[in-house]
């Protein structure tokens, strides 16, 4: 028996917190809801019913797939638009971005709407009960939905033009946002045009996921191709996508050779697979480009450099000073070259005093140690605090070629 009543007591003390939460639980009462929406409507009040409906679809979220609360909150959101529309063309006092945000919310409710409303069976015709009424409010507004995306572009606020883009292009399809003209749908394709800006915005606000969505079809206009091959390429980046990155680079670099970006991280993808080959193909196309660009001159000598093809180093780095005279990295490098050059040359030359082929030898010596001094000299005066670059090379020179007083010069760095 005393068991009997554990037992009980213990089932009591279980239920009566769920009976609490129970108790506690509102249940949702859409026909209250409905009539509230109403009167808030019939009276002009569409904040109020703005305010309504958005706490009901939180609180309950039965209700935020309720297609007809949807239609009101599509209508009080039309309506608001309405009387900020009124209110800047009257006396110019309106809220531009209310007047925006009102117009997006009207097509995010209205859409969402049309989805939950349609019927499901298979051969039903198609469109809703609300199917009219949408598609009145959002053929209207469809041309400001693009409006509105160009105003917070300007504002350079590119999360929320991208917002408005977006819903305008995946909604294109869409027969409810289509222009009803005696009894056919017709809607303008812009959707080049538009999913350009999209891509801009996108990458503005770093969403660069929606860059990618929107390339294919943005780059089908070759105008600005080149800069939205660049953000993309970016983007790619952002999202660890070495395989997009790639390719990216690579067609941007075939169509624009010009442009910096594609070439520059093209030839350092080439160069980090010790691809030679192709990084020298990449390097080459470049300056068929522009010759004059100091900067892939130095690029190529340091592609031979790496493979020990000396000469052709050598000759790629003097066309670079020739377009580049201060151009510090070289100027070391073209002078520690000619020091290993005059090492190698002293190694296997005749410099026996009398012996034949001493006085050529000695001057063909000479004349490697002063092209060396030339480059270390103009070094030396570009980087005059920085000895390490320039000063044991310079005493070398200077050593062997008998030239004591600069040598003692050199004693003050």
């Amino acid at each position: 028996m005393a068991m009997r009543f554990f037992l009980l007591l213990t089932i009591l003390f279980a239920y009566r917190p769920l009976m609490a939460q129970n108790e506690n639980k509102q249940q949702f009462d859409k026909k209250k809801v409905v009539k509230d929406v109403k009167g808030f409507n019939k009276e002009g009040k569409f904040s109020n019913m703005d305010d309504l409906l958005r706490s009901t679809f939180q609180k309950y979220p039965e209700s935020a797939i309720d297609p007809e609360l949807l239609n009101y909150q599509t209508s009080a959101q039309y309506n608001l638009y309405l009387e900020e529309n009124k209110k800047m063309f009257l006396n110019g006092k309106g809220d531009t971005i209310k007047f925006f945000t009102h117009i997006y919310n009207t097509y995010y409710y209205g859409l969402k709407c049309d989805s939950v409303s349609k019927p499901s069976a298979v051969g039903a015709k198609d469109g809703g009960r609300f199917f009219a009424d949408i598609n009145t409010k959002l053929s209207t507004l469809r041309n400001n939905l693009k409006n509105g995306g160009l105003y917070f572009m300007k504002k350079k606020n590119y999360a929320e033009a991208f917002k408005f883009f977006d819903i305008y292009l995946d909604s294109r399809n869409n027969p409810v946002v289509y222009v009803q003209k005696k009894g056919h749908f017709t809607l303008g394709d812009d959707s080049t045009r538009i999913s350009k800006l999209a891509l801009h915005a996108a990458y503005g606000s770093q969403q660069y996921e929606k860059v990618m969505k929107y390339l294919p079809l943005a780059i089908a206009d070759t105008l600005r191709k080149q800069e939205m091959l660049e953000m993309s390429a970016k983007s790619a980046l952002q999202l660890n996508d070495s395989t997009k990155f790639f390719r990216l680079i690579y067609d941007g670099f075939t169509e624009f050779p010009y442009n910096e970006y594609f070439s520059a991280n093209l030839i350092q993808y080439y160069h980090n697979k010790n691809d030679f080959q192709n990084t020298m193909i990449v390097i080459d196309k470049c300056l068929s480009v522009d010759s004059n660009k100091a900067k892939y001159w130095v690029l190529k000598g340091n592609e031979y450099f790496e493979i020990n093809a000396i000469d052709k180093a050598q000759d790629a780095y003097e066309k670079a000073i020739t377009i580049n005279a201060n151009n510090t990295e070289v100027l070391s490098k073209l002078g520690n070259m000619y020091v290993k050059r005059a090492h190698d040359f002293y190694d296997t030359a005749d410099l026996a005093i009398g012996s034949a082929n001493y006085s050529d030898n000695r001057a063909k010596l000479n004349s490697i140690y002063e092209k060396a001094m030339g480059y270390y000299e103009k070094l030396m005066c570009l980087k005059p605090d920085e000895p390490g670059l320039w000063k044991e090379g310079l005493q070398e020179v200077y050593f062997k070629l008998n030239k004591g007083e600069e040598l003692r010069k050199l004693e003050r760095y």
